[in-house]
Formats: structure tokens, sequence, C-alpha cells
């Protein structure tokens, strides 16, 4: 089945992968989804957009949850920055590689 198929069944874990996210790093969504630039929000927001990804959520799709939750509209390459820069945190804290892979 190809990736197009499987995204609205993905799209329903969306919220969980936010709300493990949020557990993880102690934030609540509306901090996650804003657009700070402090590290504390940042990593955990990238991190979310990694988990998607990982788990076939597209960009769009992406974007679009963000913002109908109250979320800052952010821009596909945002995303797939955000999700660049996750695959770094990930290979550098053992910790953080067994919390995304354990989702």
């Amino acid at each position: 089945s190809s990736p197009k198929y499987l995204e609205p069944m993905n799209h329903s874990k969306i919220p969980k992968y936010m709300a493990a996210v949020c557990r993880e790093f102690g934030v609540d969504q509306d901090t996650v989804l804003t657009k700070s630039k402090r590290k504390s929000i940042k990593e955990p927001r990238q991190l979310f957009y990694l988990i998607c990804d990982l788990n076939g959520i597209s960009a769009s799709y992406i974007q679009d949850w963000v913002e109908k939750n109250g979320g800052v509209k952010q821009t596909s390459s945002t995303i797939i920055h955000g999700r660049k820069r996750a695959m770094l945190l990930m290979e550098e804290d053992p910790d953080l590689r067994e919390f995304v892979e354990n989702l």
C-alpha cells in the first residue's frame, strides 16, 4: 500500500505523539506549538515532527494538525529541517533515541 493510503489512519495518532512528547519534556501542547526558538521548546517540537515522519505522517498533515490545534502555521521546510535536527539529537542522546523508538 502507498503512503498516501496510510496517512489517514496514522493521522489519528498525532495527538498521542504530541501527548507523549509533552509528558517526556514536561511542556504543554500550547507551548510546543508556538514558534519559540528556546531550546527547551524547539527540541520537543522537532522531535514531534520526527515521530510523525517516522510513522508515515507527511509534513502537510502535520501543518494542518498544528494549525487546527491553535499552533502557528509552519512551512514544510521548517518541519523538514526540524526532523533533521531531531535525528541529530537522537544520535547524541541514547535516552531520546529510546523514547522515540518506543512510541
